[in-house]
């Protein structure tokens, strides 16, 4: 189990020691050593978006947008990180969609999909009509890139 009360640091060391290798010299790895970082760059990229959408998901359901004078997650969020529109809308939708969706959540959080495959698989899971068989819902979810 994670320990939450903790997070907060372990984010913020997470996000000093990423600066730190974004300006690393690269030229002593191997080609194997530099696809490997390439592939678990890509995996932390996912898992970092999976946790910043959890993240939204909790300040929403907090009202913290509207007691801030927002009218939409979006806009707040605009304001908040300094998105652009669009990133603002689909991080406000994500945020919107994932919770209902736990095994799209999951793989985004493992690295087998990216944040907007996310999106797109659960508003589709959600146009599936609800009277459909536990069965059939479950293979929906499955998820499998690899």
């Amino acid at each position: 189990m994670f320990d939450t009360a903790r997070m907060f640091d372990v984010i913020q060391r997470a996000a000093d020691d990423a600066a730190k290798t974004a300006v690393a010299p690269l030229w002593s790895l191997t080609d194997e050593e530099l696809l490997s970082c390439l592939d678990a760059t890509h995996r932390w990229e996912q898992a970092v978006a999976a946790a910043k959408i959890h993240l939204v998901q909790q300040i929403v359901s907090r009202g913290l947008p509207a007691a801030q004078g927002h009218r939409t997650t979006a806009g707040w969020l605009r304001s908040r990180l300094r998105l652009d529109p669009q990133p603002a809308r689909d991080l406000a939708a994500q945020a919107a969609t994932l919770p209902a969706r736990p095994a799209v959540e999951r793989a985004l959080a493992d690295g087998e999909i990216d944040a907007r495959q996310a999106l797109v698989i659960g508003t589709t899971i959600a146009a599936i009509p609800g009277d459909l068989p536990d069965t059939v819902m479950d293979r929906a979810v499955v998820i499998r890139m690899r």
